[in-house]
């Protein structure tokens, strides 16, 4: 929990950071629990390949990662429910990834968009003042021609 909250100042309040610090965590957690379920489950079971924990601890991560080298495998019904909720598990963690860091390049190409689309609208600006300008030097210029015709002796 001490983890946990020193990740959680580390990553500010960006909402993207604290969901990154909640799945790492959580990720964590829930591969040690299915360890310890793992290893309660299959120990004692007659032709187990997970007899220790650290079998059981590297079943879980195996499986969490979703490679499954198959080294290790259950035996029991509640071993196996045991590994269907882990799946579930890393599933969902690789889902929440893949979320985070599309979430991560959408705000980067609209961030550069929007500077873009800025540009543009500046550039449209300073364009229209530049024909507001020659308009009034054309105007000035028709107007002091009018001028010279109006006062020019006859």
């Amino acid at each position: 929990m001490t983890l946990v909250s020193v990740l959680h100042r580390v990553a500010s309040n960006a909402l993207r950071g604290r969901v990154v610090t909640y799945v790492i965590c959580a990720s964590a957690l829930l591969v040690y629990i299915e360890a310890l379920a793992m290893y309660d489950a299959e120990q004692n079971a007659p032709g187990s390949s997970i007899t220790t924990f650290s079998e059981a601890l590297w079943w879980s991560v195996v499986n969490v990662a979703t490679v499954d080298y198959g080294d290790f495998t259950p035996v029991t019904g509640l071993g196996r429910g045991i590994d269907v909720c882990l799946m579930i598990g890393g599933t969902a963690l690789l889902g929440v990834v893949t979320a985070t860091l599309a979430s991560w390049l959408v705000e980067k190409v609209s961030a550069t968009e929007s500077k873009a689309e800025s540009a543009t609208a500046e550039h449209a600006a300073q364009l229209l003042a530049e024909i507001r300008e020659l308009r009034r030097t054309v105007e000035d210029a028709q107007l002091g021609r009018v001028a010279e015709v109006a006062t020019a002796p006859r």
